[in-house]
Parts: structure tokens; C-alpha cells; sequence
């Protein structure tokens, strides 16, 4: 009896290893086809346009927060040629952005932020919220889906709220974890947002763990100006940061949204406001 119990011990046990390695596999296959997809599409995109070189400010104190100054030479100045340069290469990634848009009407923008691995589409289903979770650009299965918009929002939302996966190997919005640091917040404040009709910079001005229940993420436009600055409020209450780019005037704010990977239900939020 012993050996038939060690026989069928010595299957169940090859079994279940082919299953597992067929699983690895699997996922290996799944995960190699995914990044060669964001490859293809971030080659048809093209080069992520820079932005125009500004005199006499170094590029972590554009912003009028942690450093203020009084200097009038502060104010951004461009020269002929950095302009020149710069309509050039807004026209042409302009058109290769219209390339991505005509591969697929679901694809609502692009994101990027430097020197992260964040540089991805993002894709928008206000008949189904959550298409994309598991799904790649072409809506084939994925483990790590592709950015997406909540959709609730539309172009002219208060709060353009993103939603990523946090993967394990660094990709999609795992990065976002990161700003909990101190000097990788002062260093990546620059978001740069790319929709149909326009390229737009965001500064990041608040970064939170909350809870995925959290009321942030029931915010996507204000009813009145009172509402929207008791949300930025409510926000900068919760913030491991606290600057003086505080959003003013109903100025359009970005939410991007990933998981902590600490807590099932824990989230990071970074929030940014247009320019």
C-alpha cells in the first residue's frame, strides 16, 4: 500500500509542478507581450516633448512652493529659437499623439512624468468603468491593464482622477510609491498630460495614503467655488507635504491613483494642478 501512496504522491506532486511551471510561463508570455505593446506604442508616439528652457530658474524651483522668491527674473524667458524648436516639436508629436487616438477611441490621452517609468496611455469607458483594469491598448487580457480615466470624468473635469496598477517589476504606476520620499517628491513635481486637444503641464502640489473608500476619490467637480476649496482643503489636511502651490481659482487638478501594496484596501494618491 505504502508504494501506491508514494506513486500517487510522486504524480499528483508532477502534476501539480507542470501546472505550475505552465502557469509561470504563462504569466512570463503575458508580461513580455504587455511592454512589447507599450513599446510599440510609445515608438509610434515618439520623443516626450520638453518643455521650453527657462532662463535663470533651475528646474526643481520653477515652482513658486517650498522656495518662493521675489525676483523678477524668475519669470520665464524664451528665446527665439527655443520657441522655434519648440512649435516644431509640438507639431510633431501633436500628430503622432493623433496616430495613437486613431488606433483606438478609447485612449483619451497620455501620461508621462520624467525620469520615472511612468509613459503610458490612458484610456477612457464611461460605459464601462473598468475595462481596461485587465485588459492591454488592444483589449486583449493583460495582468496589468493599462492606465484609465475614472469615468465619470470628461475634458473639463475639476479633477482628472487616474487610475494604475502598482506592479511588481516597476512597471505602470508603481513609481508612484516613491514620492512618499522627501527628495523624490521635490524632484519629479512635473507631470506632463497629453489629450486630444492639448499638452498641458501639472504640478504635483499633495501626496496622501488613504484608503481606497477615501472621499477623494468622489470628487471629479465642484459645485461651487466654496466646494472646491474645501476639497483642496479636505486634501492638504491629508497630504505628507504642505507647500504653497496651493490650486486657486478652480484650477483643473490631476489624481493619479495606485495601490500601496502594504494594505489590500491602502492607496497613494499624487495630486497635481494645471500650469
Amino acid at each position: 500500500m505504502s508504494r501506491v501512496f508514494y506513486r500517487i504522491f510522486i504524480v499528483l506532486f508532477c502534476v501539480v509542478f507542470l501546472f505550475s511551471v505552465f502557469e509561470i510561463t504563462k504569466i512570463f508570455l503575458f508580461r513580455h507581450d504587455e511592454k512589447e505593446t507599450i513599446v510599440h506604442l510609445t515608438e509610434i508616439r515618439g520623443a516626450v516633448p520638453e518643455k521650453p528652457a527657462v532662463s535663470s530658474v533651475e528646474p526643481h524651483t520653477e515652482r513658486k512652493t517650498e522656495y518662493p522668491t521675489e525676483k523678477k527674473t524668475d519669470i520665464p524667458v524664451f528665446t527665439p529659437k527655443n520657441e522655434e524648436q519648440n512649435t516644431v516639436q509640438h507639431i510633431e508629436n501633436r500628430r503622432s499623439m493623433q496616430n495613437i487616438f486613431e488606433m483606438n477611441s478609447d485612449c483619451f490621452g497620455w501620461i508621462s512624468i520624467s525620469d520615472t517609468n511612468i509613459s503610458y496611455p490612458v484610456m477612457h469607458t464611461p460605459y464601462n468603468s473598468q475595462k481596461y483594469l485587465h485588459r492591454d491598448f488592444y483589449g486583449n487580457d493583460s495582468y496589468s491593464g493599462v492606465p484609465f480615466l475614472d469615468y465619470r470624468c470628461c475634458e473639463q473635469s475639476d479633477n482628472l482622477i487616474v487610475y494604475g496598477h502598482h506592479m511588481n517589476d516597476g512597471t505602470m504606476f508603481a513609481d508612484l510609491c516613491n514620492y512618499t520620499e522627501r527628495n523624490y517628491f521635490d524632484n519629479h513635481l512635473e507631470i506632463l498630460w497629453e489629450n486630444r486637444k492639448e499638452t498641458a503641464y501639472f504640478q504635483v502640489f499633495a501626496v496622501a495614503v488613504v484608503s481606497c473608500y477615501d472621499d477623494w476619490y468622489l470628487f471629479t467637480d465642484a459645485s461651487t467655488d466654496e466646494h472646491y476649496n474645501a476639497e483642496i482643503e479636505y486634501l492638504m489636511k491629508k497630504s505628507l507635504y504642505h507647500t504653497e502651490n496651493i490650486p486657486q481659482n478652480r484650477q483643473q487638478l490631476l489624481t493619479l491613483s495606485t495601490c500601496t501594496n502594504a494594505d489590500e484596501d491602502g492607496r497613494i494618491i499624487v495630486a497635481a494642478v494645471k500650469n
